[in-house]
């Protein structure tokens, strides 16, 4: 948890800017836990329990945001 907190700056992000997150797939013969968290702009994390906990949170049912949420959900229908 430490790792993903340090990657974001102390400062807040610009409003109205995107923030790219990507989860990456298990390679074919690697244990299903080994994704990683990215964030193009600031670093990544290579927890896969924290990738999963974190895509989770956001994007499952109403998640935390649901303006978050809205984008990927209206891509979904």
């Amino acid at each position: 948890m430490q790792q993903l907190k340090g990657i974001f700056p102390n400062s807040p992000l610009p409003k109205h800017q995107p923030l790219h997150v990507l989860i990456t797939r298990p390679g074919p013969f690697s244990d299903p836990w080994s994704r990683a968290l990215i964030f193009p702009e600031l670093g990544r994390v290579n927890d896969g329990m924290i990738a999963k906990e974190f895509f989770l949170a956001y994007f499952e049912g109403h998640g935390i945001s649901p303006a978050v949420s809205r984008p990927f959900l209206m891509a979904q229908s």
